[in-house]
């Protein structure tokens, strides 16, 4: 057999610390020492075995990243070598090169449907191996980095896909675990697809009604003139098409929890009868003329500011007050960045189950790119992508063109604004309002969280400079 011969042996001579191990079986004596120089002047931890026997043996002691084994030597070849490390299940994190003097199609076509990274033939392009190596070392980098993060999340398990490990979130499980307990109202607020649902879950997983149910009712959903036989029931020929008995939520969840999304978007008249069910725990079916006592507790979720809501007269004081025993404010994904690698590891993990796939986390380029975008859809926008992501990637590394196109421009251009030296403060404050509502789409509640003032506020200012256009 030819000694090893180096395409572009130039390539790559910096002396670097040491990196992953790899092991490298070849008969030819020649062959072994000159890939291991190479290697070890890339800064790989570097042992040679001369057969197959040997180098099976080294693996289970060196326990090598990647093995670069040679296809011809004599007694068993190096496909011997893939089929024994397939039957000890040693392929799973193994990386295994194959190299091999004569190009042998099908002898390539088998060692890939087996498992092995690459078939590469001699002599050796040593670009081409360094780059595969660097791939390799990325991708076992990223593997380490999702261990951690699922250790993480395992610890953080107390509340279920709710997760985080930022101040503020700290923050929110330690409020869910104060006001879990008790019986008592919670009022979840924060911007849409922060997780208030998810909030609401743990609050009930986390207190004395675990075992009873838990319903759901999205207030925002359902049409108003529907809404208060939803919640309370109704009797029969209580409407037109009210052909029998219906049980509403309240009572299909007493001894459990009520959770009511968009609490802001009732009616005035709904409000009503809700403030009495939270008052003495009783009321009657639409058309109903029985009293009927439940023991429910009631946790609602709003993405509006309901005392500006209440100033305006479009909340009842009186219930605003009532279901803000306890208040939970949730942070937008914009203010807890930090948490995004945890929450993309959780929904790799979820939607690998989903959709039977391998994805084992994202390369440093995609996790930058998803950093820098401002995810106005918040945790339920970053989980629709990595869904999107995990089916579309190609290999079990996310990577920057497996994300939304219009992520990734939007990513790439950080929101400015310029402001012309003489311009008066309220010129500035006027092109600071609008280019601010324009960044998050007209949404004038999102505005005014990211400008820190009130929605109240907000509009007086808007209806003051739109006078003097």
């Amino acid at each position: 057999m030819s000694t090893l011969e180096l395409v572009n042996p130039d390539v790559g001579l910096g002396k670097e610390s040491p990196k992953i191990r790899v092991l490298v079986v070849d008969d030819e004596a020649n062959a072994r020492e000159g890939l291991h120089d190479l290697l070890e002047t890339w800064g790989y931890e570097v042992l040679t075995a001369q057969d197959v026997r040997t180098g099976f043996d080294a693996v289970k002691k060196f326990q090598p990243a990647v093995i670069i084994t040679d296809l011809k030597m004599p007694e068993n070849d190096g496909m011997t070598l893939i089929h024994l490390l397939r039957d000890e299940q040693l392929m799973e994190h193994t990386h295994v090169i194959v190299l091999s003097a004569h190009g042998n199609i099908e002898k390539a076509v088998e060692a890939i449907k087996l498992g092995v990274e690459e078939f590469l033939t001699k002599p050796v392009d040593v670009s081409r191996l360094k780059i595969l190596l660097e791939r390799i070392e990325n991708r076992n980098r990223v593997y380490e980095e999702m261990l951690l993060l699922r250790d993480k999340v395992r610890k953080l398990g107390t509340f279920g896909k709710l997760n985080g490990s930022t101040p503020k979130m700290k923050a929110v499980f330690k409020q869910i675990q104060v006001v879990a307990p008790a019986s008592s109202p919670v009022l979840i607020t924060g911007e849409s697809g922060t997780g208030k649902e998810l909030v609401a879950k743990a609050i009930h997983q986390n207190s004395k009604r675990k075992d009873k149910a838990f319903l759901p009712v999205n207030c925002a959903a359902i049409p108003a003139s529907l809404l208060e036989s939803e919640l309370f029931g109704h009797e029969k020929g209580a409407f037109t098409g009210a052909v029998g008995q219906k049980l509403g939520c309240f009572e299909l969840a007493n001894h459990g929890s009520l959770f009511l999304d968009e609490i802001g978007e009732m009616s005035p008249d709904l409000q009503s009868k809700l403030l009495r069910v939270l008052e003495d725990g009783s009321f009657r079916r639409l058309g109903g003329k029985t009293e009927i006592k439940v023991d429910v507790r009631v946790i609602a979720a709003t993405n509006r500011n309901l005392e500006e809501a209440v100033e305006e007269d479009g909340f009842r004081e009186d219930l605003f007050y009532r279901l803000n025993v306890f208040q939970i404010e949730l942070p937008p994904l914009r203010e807890r960045s930090e948490d995004i690698p945890l929450l993309i590891q959780t929904f790799i993990e979820e939607f690998n189950l989903k959709n039977d796939r391998q994805v084992k986390g994202l390369s440093r380029e995609a996790l930058k790119t998803l950093k820098r975008y401002s995810f106005p859809g918040n945790v339920r926008e970053l989980k629709n992508v990595i869904e999107r992501a995990v089916i579309v990637s190609q290999n079990d590394v996310i990577e920057p063109e497996d994300l939304p196109e219009n992520l990734t421009k939007k990513a790439q251009r950080a929101p400015s604004v310029e402001f012309n030296l003489g311009m008066s403060m309220e010129e500035i404050e006027k092109e600071w309002l609008f280019h601010t509502i324009n960044f998050v789409n007209g949404n004038k509640t999102k505005a005014a969280k990211m400008l820190n003032i009130s929605l109240k506020t907000l509009h007086n200012r808007l209806n003051k400079y739109k006078s003097s256009v």
